[in-house]
């Protein structure tokens, strides 16, 4: 790519919970590609993102149409083919994974190499070209002016990076119907195995769909109402469902016991929501252990298959008189082997009355006043730090979300990322 000018990046982000396709050849099969996709201009700016399941488009964000406008210059009525052009390469203007192309060209020969457009250290770009099918004329990708036996060469981009590789071909033919790059220059493609990156894009959606549910918000509304009730001493919940249709619906709201609230892990149920009674009456207005091992056990028990979706889906919400919090799965395999350890009744109680000492700590036992919110979210934050779980919290009039992580550089060790912003 050396002297050539990178007009705009796409890097591809592989979803972690999602097995990763391939090919018969072992080649990653873009056309399935689960996962995010993100948009740069040559400014190294974020323009877009797309995240896509399966290779079908599930959300999109801003643009996915980089090229700036290139001045309309008249050119001569010339067949002479341009040699010294390198083929465009990259998604096109839809975004379409599997359309990647070429995006370098080696000199003079059948192999070319360059690090530009790698998602960081260790990566490389490799193109490679296959026959042309005729007797005369390079295999440099490009047809061959006034020879109709030749197209163009089949191309081949392999990109390998942080051990991870992506190769694309693109057949025999190299005409303008079937460049795939929106613009005239060169593009860079990125690969990145931004794990959480992708998944939190993917909660947040899903929480934002929750609440955009008219059904759901009542529903949570009147939680809120009971969490914030200090003679309630009961818990109050409801499931989240999803029908034949995959569509999302709730069962009615109940009244359980104090201190507890079940449904039992089944295969339409990918959620549940819950209250913790009021402090005053002595819950702490945090999730338990006991929420996080739920968590599991109804991800586990949901039909992700029949449903259409993976296993970031699952949540568990908790109303309490300070707010509307939730958990979904960032890393399955984390989440799961968290779960292990506390594999009876009596390992999962014993884990739970752990957490809820450390709680009991932030209560005044003089005064019997609780701590304060940043107390019991930080708790929790820290708790859940390589458990494959991230913890939410709803703005208080359910517009939106934000991710609570736990950080010792930010104030009250909470760092918080707006859903709406990523």
């Amino acid at each position: 790519m050396d002297g050539d000018i990178i007009e705009y990046f796409i890097q591809y982000i592989f979803d972690p919970n999602s097995p990763t396709p391939r090919l018969s050849s072992g080649a990653i099969d873009m056309a399935r590609f689960t996962g995010g996709m993100t948009f740069y201009n040559m400014e190294g700016s974020v323009i877009g993102n797309l995240i896509l399941n399966d290779g079908d488009l599930i959300d999109l964000d801003g643009e996915t149409d980089p090229c700036p406008e290139d001045e309309v210059v008249e050119e001569d009525d010339d067949e002479t083919d341009d040699s010294n052009n390198s083929n465009s390469g990259g998604g096109n203007a839809s975004g379409d994974p599997g359309q990647t192309g070429n995006t370098s060209q080696g000199s003079e020969g059948n192999e070319g190499s360059s690090s530009e457009g790698g998602g960081g250290g260790g990566c490389s770009l490799q193109i490679s070209y296959g026959s042309c099918g005729c007797p005369t004329g390079p295999n440099n990708g490009h047809a061959i002016t006034g020879n109709d036996c030749c197209n163009g060469s089949a191309t081949t981009l392999s990109i390998i990076c942080n051990s991870a590789s992506f190769t694309q071909s693109r057949g025999n033919s190299a005409t303008n119907d079937t460049e795939t790059s929106p613009c005239d220059g060169d593009v860079g493609v990125l690969i990145g195995i931004e794990e959480e990156d992708i998944t939190n894009q993917k909660n947040c959606i899903e929480l934002n769909e929750l609440i955009d549910n008219v059904q759901v918000k009542l529903q949570l509304e009147g939680l809120k109402t009971d969490a914030q009730d200090e003679n309630e001493e009961n818990e109050s919940g409801f499931s989240l469902r999803k029908n034949s249709d995959n569509q999302t619906y709730t069962s009615s709201t109940i009244t359980g016991e104090q201190g507890k609230i079940s449904y039992l892990p089944i295969s339409n149920i990918f959620g549940v929501a819950h209250t913790h009674p009021h402090q005053s009456n002595g819950p702490n207005p945090m999730f338990s252990a006991m929420d996080a091992f739920a968590l599991n056990k109804h991800n586990n028990a949901f039909n992700h298959d029949l449903a259409g979706t993976d296993e970031s889906l699952s949540v568990y919400i908790l109303v309490v008189a300070t707010g509307t919090y939730a958990i979904k799965v960032n890393d399955l395999t984390a989440i799961q082997a968290y779960a292990a350890q506390f594999p009876t009744k009596g390992k999962q109680l014993r884990e739970y009355k752990k957490l809820n000492g450390k709680y009991n700590k932030k209560h005044d036992a003089t005064t019997g006043e609780t701590g304060e919110v940043n107390d019991f979210e930080q708790e929790f934050t820290k708790y859940i730090q390589s458990k494959g779980i991230s913890l939410y919290k709803a703005e208080n009039d359910l517009s939106g979300w934000n991710r609570l992580q736990y950080n010792e550089a930010e104030p009250n060790n909470i760092e918080t990322s707006n859903c709406n912003e990523n």
